[in-house]
């Protein structure tokens, strides 16, 4: 969907809808694509993607928008990096906080 100069992808849930916006002459797949690995990662991440699963999981769908896209730029497209860098980061986490237990 074009919209002046933008394109708009988006994916509606039961109580959430995310739009991925892009400058018109950008190529729409890439945005589409970007929106499938988005998506997939919350998905397996969260079982059910709903706002308020993404909302306690804030940190995870912030990793993986840094993970996907940086200044502008699709860094990845591969959910398998993007995911593994969670559970890094996750596991990393556990063993700070069992340091302090």
């Amino acid at each position: 969907m074009s919209f002046d100069k933008y394109t708009v992808i988006f994916k509606f849930f039961t109580d959430l809808s995310i739009y991925i916006i892009g400058e018109s002459n950008d190529n729409e797949l890439i945005y589409a694509q970007v929106l499938e690995v988005l998506v997939n990662c919350l998905t397996i991440l969260l079982t059910t993607v709903e706002r308020k699963k993404i909302v306690e999981n804030m940190s995870n769908f912030l990793i993986i928008c840094d993970e996907l896209i940086e200044n502008g730029v699709v860094l990845t497209l591969s959910q398998e990096d993007i995911l593994s860098q969670i559970y890094k980061k996750q596991r990393e986490a556990f063993s700070i906080r069992s340091v302090f237990i």
